[in-house]
């Protein structure tokens, strides 16, 4: 029998790799001098950079306030956007960043 991935695995999988995407930004020059204060990053518990805002206050959901900072470079975040793009049902560039901003800052 050929093992079967459940919602924890397909979690675990994606927490995997956006940390694992993150660590191209933690060593540009640009992530201490500028992105930290600038995008008001921070570590959540889980280990993922996260950035605060204007919507910090705002009833909504943690990964809509405080979205995962991506490296816009890298596959992960490629492969995000394109699920994001699937999401919205094939519906178009405006409806995907819109999805997209609701989980994600891409530099």
């Amino acid at each position: 029998p050929s093992p079967t991935l459940d919602a924890n695995d397909v979690a675990a999988s994606e927490l995997y790799w956006v940390r694992t995407s993150q660590k191209s930004l933690v060593q540009d020059k640009k992530f201490d001098e500028d992105w930290k204060l600038q995008f008001g990053l921070f570590l959540d518990s889980a280990g993922v950079w996260r950035c605060r805002g204007r919507l910090e206050n705002a009833d909504l959901p943690v990964c809509t306030k405080h979205p995962i900072f991506l490296p816009a470079g890298h596959h992960i975040t490629s492969l995000q956007v394109l699920d994001c793009h699937r999401q919205v049902m094939h519906g178009g560039v405006k409806e995907t960043l819109i999805k997209v901003q609701m989980q994600f800052w891409i530099v």
